[in-house]
């Protein structure tokens, strides 16, 4: 017995089957902690390759008569050593999938995965009987290969085994560095291993001594359980981190909803006021009037700076410096200038003011009276399409966010009806907000509350040049 060990250099094998028995017990003793399903399909992977391994030296040991076994045990041992070929790969396809969502690995692989299972073992049963799969002959004591050896005990597992690994590149996304180095690992063993066995044959066993190696790698690698430890921290720490910015999300929102809100009564107090500076010639009621404006603006700029810091927190505020750039350059219609606009007038001029709150229209039309511009209002979407269907303007005025259909809406079929200027008037004064105007399409962009200045330097911008009337004086 310990010659034939030492001639078919099966020590190899023994010690790898020692590890796998002392891994095994370990991993026993470990399922008392949480156990996840990747560690409870791993721990299976270890039982199903100790066995193996211990079959296959116990199979070595038989075939050649060293215990004088039955002709029945050694076709036994040797039909079991094929089966359990099979099993080592269905089992390590199992733990493989156990990180993929069942979905993704395919309904065809599950049924193939019942079927070849069942063919498996009713042709193994019969191999018992009949040597379908694999005989031997006692007097020349060496294996009789059956007419189904190759299909059963080749290609099934090699078939499996190409097939998980098609899933596994497919969905490599699935799995950290780590993992894909381990797994790969893996494989790589498991075919090197099986691609050098047949050279060697039964004179120096060694495949599953080095698919148990690679059975170590995996552990060491990706199933100790402080490495799963620290996945189960970094998967909680991602979820609180998702949490929080959920949270933060929900609070900008509601900031930018309260901020819109706020800047309707605020741009109709603003712009009333604006009337008021224009027209006004009483020296008490111009400095009141100024000084509401400073109050306003004020108030305004600690909207817009509340507003942005939400948006910082929730992660939504980030721009590029070309983003950047672009949105300070498309805004400058849009700030607040000290310097007057050269007074004009346009009474051939013609716009088209449109949003739900019919104020804020009134507050436009009361800023640009002395221009003599006609404004027509339209309180919602479907109201301002058929102002387009049936006039023709100078330039269109869209709120963002109205019921039904909101301003962006607006001007996709808005445009379709009449190539015009159109302007973006809107409480949403973010850098973000101004992007998006101007990646729909908008020629500049307005922010409430309105102010006089910006607006006629606006106008004078995109009216036509030839409706547009100096005022002398």
């Amino acid at each position: 017995m310990e010659g034939f060990v030492a001639k078919s250099n099966l020590y190899f094998e023994l010690m790898a089957t020692l590890f796998d028995v002392g891994l095994c017990l370990y991993l026993m003793i470990q399922r008392e902690l949480k156990e996840g399903k990747t560690n409870r399909r791993f721990r299976y992977l270890a039982y199903v390759m100790t066995a193996a391994t211990a079959i296959d030296v116990a199979a070595t040991i038989v075939t050649k008569g060293e215990l004088g076994a039955s002709h029945f045990f050694i076709v036994l041992m040797n039909t079991l050593n094929y089966a359990q070929t099979t099993a080592v790969v269905m089992v390590f396809n199992q733990y493989l999938f156990s990180y993929i969502k069942p979905e993704k690995a395919g309904k065809l692989f599950w049924s193939l995965n019942r079927i070849l299972l069942s063919v498996y073992g009713v042709a193994m049963v019969l191999n018992l009987f009949f040597p379908v799969v694999v005989g031997y002959d006692m007097n020349k004591k060496d294996y009789i290969n059956g007419p189904l050896h190759l299909a059963l005990g080749f290609g099934i597992p090699v078939f499996l085994f190409a097939y998980s690994g098609v899933i596994f590149w497919k969905n490599r996304t699935v799995f950290n560095r780590l993992q894909m180095i381990a797994i790969s690992n893996a494989y790589v063993v498991v075919v090197v291993a099986n691609v050098l066995q047949p050279f060697f044959g039964i004179e120096v066993m060694f495949s599953y001594g080095v698919m148990s190696i690679g059975i170590f790698v995996l552990y060491f690698a990706i199933e100790t359980p402080d490495y799963h430890v620290m996945l189960r921290l970094s998967d909680e720490l991602e979820v609180e981190r998702k949490k929080a910015r959920e949270a933060a999300l929900v609070k900008s929102n509601l900031l930018a909803n309260i901020s819109h809100e706020m800047r309707t009564p605020l741009n109709a107090v603003m712009g009333f006021n604006a009337m008021i500076l224009s027209s006004s010639e009483e020296t008490h009621t111009r400095q009141t009037a100024d000084e509401i404006r400073r109050v306003g603006e004020s108030l305004l700029d600690t909207i817009n700076a509340i507003l942005d810091l939400s948006k910082m927190e929730a992660g939504t505020g980030t721009l590029t410096d070309e983003q950047l750039r672009k949105a300070i350059s498309f805004r400058r219609s849009s700030t607040r200038e000290e310097k007057t606009v050269q007074p004009f007038t346009a009474p051939d001029a013609r716009i088209l003011c449109v949003d739900d709150t019919p104020m804020n229209c009134r507050v436009l039309a009361g800023l640009l009276q002395k221009t003599g511009i006609r404004v027509d209002e339209a309180y919602s979407g479907k109201d301002a399409l058929k102002y387009l269907e049936g006039h023709s303007y100078d330039l269109v005025f869209l709120d963002h966010m109205m019921p039904e259909m909101d301003g962006i809406e607006t001007f996709y079929k808005a445009r379709e009806i009449q190539k015009t200027c159109y302007v973006a008037l809107t409480g949403n004064s973010g850098a973000e907000d101004i992007r998006l105007y101007q990646s729909v399409g908008f020629h500049a962009y307005l922010s409430k509350p309105l102010q006089l200045n910006p607006l006629l330097s606006l106008l004078r911008e995109h009216l036509p040049a030839d409706k547009v009337r100096e005022v002398q004086g």
